[in-house]
């Protein structure tokens, strides 16, 4: 199986690294410092006691780039359209394009390019840190999850076998909205406790403050997905804890674009959970008080900053 990944950061550097021994597989994106490292230097990435060059390849995506069996989305929120843009000239008429993306609303996006028949989604807790443009620390994660696409099965399941063998812990579920809500409750509380107090995942436990918040905003969450009729499938507060412990030595996604003057997935985590429990009926202050904290740091932020897609 070929599987193109769209996204060169710090996610799509990670499944392209461990993916690479285990089949054809190469990236594309437009951050030109970011591919041009990666073609002259390899894709480095470091594990806790060693590191690794990965001999990947990446394409601008000016470049003729090869037709494949599936797609990886592995961009932020806010670039959604020019990876479904993308996404739908690269898939094979057979083929699948997978979302592994944070947040609410990218499958809506995605599917103005691509047919709901080769459309799927993912849910994965797997963490990295971009140490620059090529260069990925990985700091583990908890189990990633896959769609029961129909149409797709077989190779739904074929690449639930290749992640197997590059070390990610994977499931095919029938129901993925559940997974999909704990992974979003999850993420509205480390990723903005995080970026707003400049810290790993780890420190949110040093102090029952920033624990009652992350524990707080998740559990707002889980709040909004239970009145939606949507049932994730374990305790959300110690869901919490085991991602917290298991990407300990991770700094977020939201942290690491603050800290880099990107734009943060905040819209579509924490402001998205908002503007669906004024919808409801649901009061969710905690996630209306982060929201609103990340866009004012943002808003104070490099204004100048020059982000390109990555």
């Amino acid at each position: 199986m070929r599987i193109a990944i769209v996204g060169t950061g710090a996610l799509g550097s990670l499944f392209a690294a461990k993916l690479y021994p285990c089949c054809e597989v190469f990236m594309v994106g437009s951050w030109l410092k970011a591919i041009n490292n990666i073609n002259e230097q390899g894709l480095r990435i470091q594990h806790k006691s060693s590191e690794e060059i990965v001999g990947v390849k990446a394409y601008n995506i000016t470049e003729d780039v090869p037709m494949v069996d599936c797609v990886l989305i592995l961009v932020k929120g806010w670039q959604t359209n020019f990876a479904g843009k993308l996404a739908a000239k690269l898939v094979r008429n057979s083929g699948l394009v997978i979302t592994l993306q944070n947040g609410i609303g990218n499958i809506d996006k995605l599917s103005n390019y691509i047919s709901s028949d080769s459309l799927s989604m993912g849910v994965t807790t797997q963490g990295s840190e971009l140490l620059s443009p090529g260069y990925v620390r990985y700091v583990g994660g908890g189990d990633t999850y896959l769609e029961s696409n129909n149409v797709h099965l077989q190779s739904t399941l074929t690449i639930k076998n290749i992640f197997e063998t590059a070390g990610f812990s994977t499931i095919v579920t029938d129901d993925l909205r559940g997974h999909f809500w704990g992974k979003l409750a999850a993420s509205s509380g480390i990723n903005a406790m995080t970026a707003l107090l400049r810290i790993r995942n780890g420190d949110l436990l040093s102090n029952e403050y920033s624990v009652k918040l992350v524990v707080g905003a998740a559990n707002e969450t889980a709040n909004i997905a239970s009145s939606l009729g949507i049932d994730v499938p374990y305790d959300i507060s110690e869901f919490v804890m085991d991602v917290i412990l298991s990407t300990s030595h991770n700094r977020s996604s939201m942290l690491q674009d603050v800290m880099r003057g990107a734009p943060t997935e905040i819209e579509s985590i924490n402001c998205a959970i908002v503007r669906i429990g004024k919808e409801i009926g649901i009061q969710t202050p905690i996630n209306s008080m982060l929201c609103d904290l990340i866009r004012a740091s943002v808003a104070i932020g490099d204004k100048n900053a020059n982000i390109e897609v990555v």
